[in-house]
């Protein structure tokens, strides 16, 4: 935690080049942040009693994969979804749209950060992506992707929070997973 701040507080400053302190970020930071994870089903199934837009986990056979990310000082998962047409029509802030560094015809998915959820770190299963099948191979394009735009991502979920949580947008509210109310749950069940 220390590195982290010292790295913030050096941003701060702007003692550093954007060059160094952005191989500084990634290399210290983004480790944490942006790799793939699994969640425990024991926990999925708890807090989708709280929250029924949080999906099923299915015990296995399809992993629930997603990022972590920082949010109200939380651990937050946001699943990651394969592409379905039916995403191109989707034009807001609950998802990320991803596709493949440098081909954007070749649509990789989305993050859901609509669905996204706090998540107590003891939960979480690190993801290794095996590139010996198409199913990894997206994985890897899809990561890929994540990594290169992870600042953009984390501002985008930090915005949608905070619109969730005011309520003025019914359209997103009604989108959203009810993030303070699995932030009460989750302290007082998982901390």
């Amino acid at each position: 935690m220390r590195i982290e701040k010292y790295a913030l507080q050096h941003k701060a400053q702007k003692k550093w080049y954007s060059y160094e302190y952005h191989f500084f970020y990634r290399l210290i930071m983004s480790p944490i942040l942006m790799k793939f994870y699994t969640i425990n089903d024991s926990f999925v199934s708890s807090i989708k009693l709280i929250e029924p837009k949080i999906q099923d986990n299915y015990g296995g056979k399809r992993p629930y994969i997603g990022v972590l990310l920082s949010i109200n000082d939380l651990n937050y998962f946001a699943p990651l979804s394969s592409y379905k047409s039916k995403q191109d029509r989707i034009n807001n802030i609950t998802v990320f749209k991803l596709h493949e560094k440098g081909n954007p015809e070749n649509k990789l998915g989305v993050i859901h950060l609509n669905n996204m959820f706090p998540v107590p770190y003891n939960q979480l299963n690190e993801v290794i992506i095996d590139i010996n099948d198409s199913y990894g191979r997206m994985l890897q394009n899809q990561y890929e992707y994540i990594l290169h735009y992870q600042e953009k991502i984390q501002k985008q979920a930090n915005k949608l929070y905070e619109i969730a949580n005011k309520k003025d947008n019914s359209f997103l509210t009604n989108l959203t997973c009810d993030f303070k109310s699995l932030e009460v749950y989750i302290s007082e069940n998982f901390v």
